[in-house]
């Protein structure tokens, strides 16, 4: 009888905990439902030619999910190894042009701007400690989604072709 007991408790606080849980997730977003996607894409492309990347056929950009409170969240370039601390912009393509001309602090170079320790990152405005964009990089690539933005690697004006990513059906999401 005491077992049965023991047990009822513990499932009752099991099932407590989990619900509990359940009420302090926040839903995520995936850049890939957001209204202004191909605008961001055609910034994407921009930001190729730019940088006048001299690598052409795909690039890949992968951009960590947000909660739906906060919409702050990072895009890795992997070709151009860049790290962006963002907010995602708006249904215009003006409304990303803090993607494509960051202010200081929100672009990390992942060559450059990757230290060791918090030591060595001191009160710098730009360097990130080894551990912190390591746990960035992994939130974008596991936790986001991929945009592949395809360049030509040509000097004209013509912006590369986008592949469109599939939308999520409410089924693929679940």
């Amino acid at each position: 009888m005491k077992k049965l007991i023991s047990y009822t408790c513990y499932f009752y606080l099991l099932l407590f905990n989990v619900s509990i849980s359940a009420q302090n997730r926040e839903e995520m977003l995936s850049i890939l439902d957001h209204p202004g996607i191909r605008h961001l894409q055609v910034t994407l492309a921009h930001i190729i030619k730019d940088y006048n990347m001299s690598a052409s056929g795909t690039h890949h950009f992968y951009i960590a999910n947000y909660k739906k409170n906060r919409p702050i969240t990072y895009m890795l370039w992997k070709e151009g190894r860049m790290l962006w601390i963002m907010t995602p912009g708006s249904n215009s393509e003006e409304s990303w042009e803090g993607i494509r001309y960051p202010g200081g602090g929100e672009l990390i170079n992942l060559d450059k701007d990757v230290v060791d320790s918090q030591k060595e990152v001191g009160t710098s405005t730009y360097l990130v400690t080894k551990s912190w964009a390591t746990q960035k990089v992994y939130d974008t690539v596991v936790n986001g989604d991929l945009i592949e933005i395809e360049s030509d690697n040509s000097t004209s004006n013509k912006i590369p072709e986008q592949k469109i990513p599939e939308q999520k059906t409410s089924e693929q999401s679940e």
